[in-house]
């Protein structure tokens, strides 16, 4: 009366049970896994079959972007993730010898100012003159150049900004991804 497929004895054989789940999968599951997933399975992963298994990737979800980031990072690559999802503008994330130094989005809204005052480092009414100053430096050079604040103050602000935009490209979509190799240069 119940659909059973077969009897499994103690002590649990996991061949046996193996062989069952994919007797009873194989018709619904692909026999292959997308190239991003074998990467789980590899002992050792060159650079090389990385870039190829994202180049060759149709799809991610964005919950799976921060192991992507992770895999990047730790590969030491320099280059440029182009990040395209199925709806909205696409993310550029570029990398230097495995270091995230800049995401560009259609949102052009920067936190660098609202990241200083939120932090304590200068007031609003500092900020609000410095950016009715008319320069076409970026805010932080201004500030610097004023001694409002240090150089290692707008390195850790920049670093708190990448982390906000990072956290921006984990909506609940599905992204197109593209990675392209650049050398580094000495």
């Amino acid at each position: 009366k119940v659909p059973a497929v077969g009897f499994l004895t103690k002590p649990l054989d996991l061949e046996d049970l193996k062989s069952i789940i994919e007797q009873q999968t194989n018709e619904f599951l692909p026999d292959s896994k997308p190239p991003l997933q074998d990467l789980f399975l590899a002992e050792s992963i060159s650079n090389q079959i990385k870039i190829d298994a994202i180049n060759s990737t149709d799809y991610v979800h964005s919950n799976e972007l921060p192991w992507i980031y992770a895999m990047l990072v730790n590969s030491n690559l320099t280059g440029t993730l182009l990040l395209t999802p199925t709806e909205g503008s696409p993310w550029t994330l570029k990398f230097s010898e495995g270091r995230i130094i800049q995401i560009e989005n259609n949102d052009a809204k920067s936190f660098f100012g609202q990241l200083l005052v939120e932090h304590g480092y200068i007031t609003n009414h500092e900020l609000n003159q410095h950016l009715a100053t008319e320069s076409p430096k970026r805010i932080g050079q201004k500030l610097v150049e004023a001694n409002s604040i240090s150089p290692h103050v707008t390195k850790m602000i920049q670093t708190e900004q990448l982390n906000i935009r990072l956290s921006q490209s984990m909506t609940n979509d599905q992204y197109n991804l593209q990675f392209t190799q650049e050398e580094v240069s000495v």
